[in-house]
């Protein structure tokens, strides 16, 4: 109980908070790090997928304007988070030659026009849509997918 008395050394408690707080700073500028490096990986492997897909499928059909969709795909990047979240997924097939790679989009809850982007996948959030691999700002996605009616 000496640590929390009045009349303790503050220099005690300085020997304890000092390495307490660096060490706090540490794990969560680690857990930063580790999150921007998982997501930067989830999108240029998923670049490289839409880069090699030749359609697009959604529930086992192939989508009409598949080249359109994978061209909006290809702006897929970061965007800074800005307290909004996803809504209404959509699951989709990229389809290439010799491999099928599933992703998920969703509307952005807050910001028209902008969609977030999931392959499946690992995640230190645990979110059930998969690992995040970046957002696409263009809102012609609304006419390209078969979006379900909100």
């Amino acid at each position: 109980m000496r640590f929390f008395s009045r009349a303790a050394d503050p220099y005690e408690r300085a020997k304890i908070l000092i390495p307490a707080l660096f060490i706090m700073f540490v794990v969560v500028v680690g857990g930063f790090i580790a999150e921007s490096v998982s997501e930067n990986k989830a999108r240029e492997q998923l670049l490289a997928a839409v880069n090699r897909s030749i359609t697009v499928r959604f529930e086992g059909r192939t989508l009409a304007r598949s080249t359109s969709i994978l061209a909006v795909l290809r702006s897929l990047h970061h965007v800074w988070p800005h307290h909004t979240g996803p809504t209404n997924p959509l699951c989709l097939e990229l389809v290439a030659a010799d491999t099928t790679i599933a992703i998920t989009i969703a509307h952005d809850s807050d910001t028209p026009g902008e969609y977030w982007v999931y392959r499946p996948g690992h995640n230190c959030h645990d979110d059930p849509l998969g690992q995040e691999a970046g957002r696409i700002n263009n809102p012609t996605l609304d006419t390209l997918l078969p979006w379900p009616v909100r």
